[in-house]
């Protein structure tokens, strides 16, 4: 008997050993990834403004549920103006599921996003390439508005745009860009926009794409060229939520 007690004694300590091991091992083999998340805004005439919208950017241990690292860019474009938004970092995905790039609106509200996995440490190491500014195709309607994007509650817009047939109305209106943090939580950041708009003012409210997230606040439209000058009548309300994962970017002036 005492020996077979002994023999259980060495079975237990060989298999707590072999536990041991396999917690340091799936530690040590845990995904790595790169993390960032950043906001870049080129325009024609006032040059191009970065933000990194990340608290802390660099490499990151993935968790056990996340078996792929990331790369996302949302591009969104509004006349001559091209606001890009990028986000890398860890998630979970069946990598046979494959992703396919999103494309919506025309010149004057455009969104274009692409999102790529890959199974490997560091390999979503890559940089996605910087489009170029948008031809800026002729208006051929009569109607002109103010265009672009501005930071914060109260950008700064001069840029005139000649509005397309059809596009008899001007709008100006407030969005909050939202973008997945790895180790919980968001960083958010407030932007106003103005562009030309049909007779419709059909907006769209919130879309996501991702871990990127744009929430719009009904602005008004008006007509009469060049009508969106001004912010009378015109609230700008971001929502901000309260909980501890949320970062506000500062605005980029």
């Amino acid at each position: 008997m005492e020996g077979v007690a002994l023999r259980w004694r060495a079975a237990t300590v060989v298999l707590q050993g072999l536990l041991a091991m396999t917690f340091l091992i799936s530690g040590i083999s845990a995904l790595k990834c790169h993390s960032s998340n950043t906001v870049h805004l080129m325009t024609p005439n006032n040059g191009n403004k970065t933000s990194n919208a990340s608290p802390v950017s660099g490499i990151t241990n993935c968790s056990s549920a996340q078996n792929v690292c990331t790369d996302a860019q949302l591009i969104f474009s509004i006349d001559k103006e091209v606001l890009i938004m990028s986000h890398k970092g860890c998630a979970s995905k069946d990598l046979v599921d494959g992703t396919k790039p999103i494309n919506s609106g025309d010149r004057h509200f455009a969104i274009q996003f692409n999102q790529s996995y890959c199974f490997g440490d560091l390999c979503n190491a890559k940089t996605r390439e910087v489009p170029n500014t948008p031809i800026e195709d002729g208006g051929t309607g009569s109607n002109q508005c103010y265009s672009g994007f501005g930071w914060g509650a109260s950008g700064n817009i001069k840029e005139t745009m000649e509005c397309s047939k059809d596009y008899d109305r001007c709008y100006q209106g407030s969005m909050n860009i939202t973008i997945a943090l790895d180790g919980g939580g968001y960083s958010s950041v407030p932007m106003i926009l103005r562009t030309c708009q049909r007779s419709s003012c059909d907006v769209i409210k919130s879309q996501s794409f991702g871990p990127i997230n744009i929430t719009s606040e009904s602005g008004p439209c008006c007509s009469g060229s060049k009508c969106n000058w001004k912010d009378d009548g015109f609230s700008f309300k971001i929502i901000h939520p309260t909980n501890d994962g949320v970062r506000s970017t500062p605005n980029l002036s």
